[in-house]
């Protein structure tokens, strides 16, 4: 498969200039060149930067004074020999925790989405050489004809002013794996495919408190697969793929991923984990031996990938006890 050179291992800035608190104190110390430069230090070769839309521009998609965030971190990437992706984690009328999104129904919001596109071209495009751009973040209650449709479109602007860079598009249902079948073809060479990985999802988000039925979970890795089995029961929810593998471990995160894998395959197209981790209530030996795995797998299939999060949001990397935090960023 094809590596997408200069994205192999990199690590998210979650809760920085998305999903944080909208004020300016926050904005000014939560990441600094210092984090960058600790980044860098740690031997990997990109950042993906989530951006909210209201943080950066106004309801039209027109850049406002925050922009001047994402300005400070393209320059701190490129000073420190990083690459770059801007992420667009909300949109215009969408984000991916929202029950009323109106981006797929409503043409003007649609124009003001690619409008933003446009700005971030006109603004960004001329750095191809290390900025590259991400569409939407996890679309989850898209026919995928409209988000074709509109993955189209952004594409055909932002191709206008920046014929060259690299545009990073993922599936419906949260960035699946087995979502990018649904993906048109790639419309050139310099797109790119992009998954999410958080298998096995008990795991993964045991504890998560915004999750009721995980919030008092406790589970190992790779454990026992009959543990896991037993806890969809006991949550009454059926997630089929437990029972369809002989036992937990990394032959089960490549059947997750397999889908991902095949479709790069069948296009010719690089393949991107743009998010993978492990919530701060796992187990820190278990953590750090998924962590193995998932290294394993992405180096065996030259995926590149982004760990979800540098710091804080419940996953951060930095905010493991104890060495788990170093035995961690040794995997990434």
């Amino acid at each position: 498969m094809k590596t997408w050179e200069g994205y192999t291992r990199g690590i998210n800035l979650g809760g920085w200039i998305s999903q944080c608190p909208r004020e300016q104190a926050h904005y000014d110390s939560f990441i600094g060149e210092q984090d960058i430069q600790t980044i860098a230090s740690w031997g990997l070769d990109h950042i993906r930067l989530p951006i909210d839309n209201d943080v950066v521009s106004d309801e039209e998609g027109k850049f406002t004074e925050g922009i001047r965030y994402v300005d400070n971190c393209v320059k701190w990437c490129r000073d420190n020999g990083l690459n770059i992706i801007l992420d667009l984690h909300k949109a215009p009328g969408y984000a991916f925790y929202n029950q009323d999104n109106t981006l797929f129904t409503d043409a003007h919001v649609q124009d003001a989405f690619v409008g933003l596109w446009k700005e971030f071209a006109a603004r960004y495009g001329k750095f191809s050489d290390f900025v590259s751009f991400e569409l939407l973040n996890e679309v989850v209650d898209a026919e995928p004809g409209l988000w074709n449709d509109l993955v189209r479109r952004a594409i055909c602007e932002i191709r206008k002013v920046a014929p060259d860079i690299n545009i990073v598009v993922g599936g419906i249902r949260w960035n699946s794996a087995s979502t990018l079948e649904l993906l048109d073809p790639p419309y050139d060479v310099n797109i790119i495919f992009t998954f999410h990985f958080y298998d096995p999802f008990l795991f993964t988000h045991q504890g998560a408190k915004w999750i009721k039925p995980l919030s008092d979970l406790s589970l190992q890795y790779p454990g026992n697969i009959e543990d896991y089995r037993r806890t969809v029961k006991d949550l009454n929810s059926y997630d089929s793929h437990y029972f369809t593998v002989p036992g937990m471990g990394r032959d089960y995160l490549v059947k997750r991923m397999t889908p991902a894998i095949d479709i790069a395959k069948k296009h010719d197209v690089r393949i991107y984990c743009g998010e993978y981790g492990v919530i701060l209530n796992a187990p820190g030996e278990s953590t750090v031996s998924w962590f193995k795995d998932m290294n394993s797998i992405f180096e065996e299939y030259r995926i590149g990938r982004a760990a979800w999060t540098y710091k804080s949001m419940s996953f951060g990397v930095i905010n493991w006890p104890g060495d788990i935090s170093e035995q961690i960023i040794r995997y990434l």
